[in-house]
């Protein structure tokens, strides 16, 4: 794919290990200076233009989504070793099961969840055994790109191809709380591919065309919107009072 390739999970970085993912080809642990600690190659699936969703780190767990055309789950892997610690398949029945996207770790009453969206729902795993905690049915949603940002009580999620939904989720029930915990949507401007951002009291995206909105983040009310012009694809940055809005070109 001409914006995607094998190598576009973001590696991660604790004290002196740097972890690195590949998909199925493998994922892989090595010290900063450059001496493998382990490899590991056993998270078989098909992937779809090439790899996406970057690995994510809770403790001892290193946690991928692994969204194929053939299969879809999301794993654990122990930092320490490289074993697959836990495997979880996806629930969802959708015609497409290719997805990309990058775990998200929050804190919810005590307890941690790994939001991991997919093709059909997004759903919350418990990092440690991978249990299913909750989910939110967006329906044949695929290609699931942005990473799920959190703020305000709530998490915030696109549905991606083929009309892009977002969703505002509070993500303190348990099991299907599609009809319960959407606190509000939004279907026109929602990003296919760049992440959003929640700074204080206002939630902000850019769909890949370049049409930039602002929103309530406990509402959705809109505040403004403003056509950028170009093509995004990048995920949104703060910094310094600025909000950073950064195209193809």
């Amino acid at each position: 794919h001409k914006k995607n390739s094998h190598a576009s999970p973001t590696p991660v970085l604790d004290r002196d290990r740097l972890f690195v993912h590949f998909g199925p080809v493998g994922t892989a642990c090595m010290t900063t200076d450059g001496e493998v600690v382990w490899k590991m190659s056993e998270l078989k699936f098909k992937p779809v233009h090439g790899n996406g969703g970057s690995p994510a780190l809770h403790g001892d767990t290193l946690l991928v989504t692994c969204d194929g055309a053939d299969k879809q789950f999301v794993a654990g892997i122990a930092a320490s070793t490289g074993k697959v610690q836990w495997t979880t398949e996806r629930s969802a029945d959708v015609r497409k099961g290719f997805s990309f996207c990058t775990p998200t770790l929050i804190e919810v009453n005590g307890r941690s969840q790994a939001i991991c969206p997919g093709s059909g729902a997004v759903a919350a795993y418990d990092p440690d055994s991978g249990e299913a905690l909750w989910s939110v049915d967006y329906g044949e949603g695929y290609s699931i790109v942005p990473r799920p940002v959190y703020g305000k009580g709530l998490v915030f999620v696109s549905s991606c191809y083929d009309s892009a939904t977002l969703y505002a989720i509070d993500p303190t029930g348990s099991g299907d709380v599609t009809d319960s915990h959407v606190r509000w949507t939004i279907d026109r401007g929602v990003p296919k591919t760049p992440s959003m951002l929640v700074i204080d009291d206002e939630l902000y995206f850019v769909d890949d065309g370049g049409v930039a909105s602002c929103v309530d983040a406990l509402t959705g009310k809109p505040h403004w919107k403003k056509r950028l012009g170009g093509k995004y694809s990048s995920s949104l940055f703060y910094g310094a009072g600025f909000v950073y809005f950064q195209s193809e070109t």
